[in-house]
């Protein structure tokens, strides 16, 4: 049998069905939470355009207000193996990105979180189990004091 391909599934080659998960939220919504796509990327600017000031700078550690297009470009362009996203959707729309970054053979992968302001601290019932894929050997982020 042949690997599925884009043009069979709609989805990336390499696409992890595996990593879809629907959680229940502590309020009882339903959320979607999968690998991130490129079609993804009008979601993520939506995303990004709501973000407050302050959730902007602890993500990117600076005023980043206005990201180019090909930025938000590489960020929904990954190889699901050394470079994966997830997305967490709650009614059609983006709320949350979690993302790690390794360099090709390495164990260490660098992390990065954002979750639009009006969905923090909240809880969620079950969660996605991604640290367990991706053969990292350590997770790690920045984080500026």
């Amino acid at each position: 049998m042949s690997p599925l391909t884009t043009s069979e599934t709609g989805l990336p080659a390499a696409y992890p069905v595996e990593l879809e998960s629907a959680v229940l939220l502590a309020d009882g919504r339903p959320a979607e939470v999968r690998p991130i796509l490129p079609s993804d990327l009008q979601l993520l600017q939506d995303l990004h355009g709501r973000l407050s000031d302050q959730t902007v700078y602890f993500r990117f550690f600076g005023p980043r207000r206005e990201l180019p297009r090909k930025e938000f470009e590489r960020f929904v362009t990954v190889d699901y193996v050394d470079r994966l996203a997830l997305v967490a959707l709650v009614d059609g729309e983006l709320v949350a990105v979690a993302r790690y970054d390794r360099e090709p053979a390495e164990l260490d992968a660098e992390v990065a979180f954002v979750v639009r302001d009006d969905q923090q601290r909240r809880d969620r019932h079950r969660s996605a189990g991604a640290p367990r894929f991706g053969g990292a050997g350590r997770w790690y982020s920045a984080v500026r004091c």
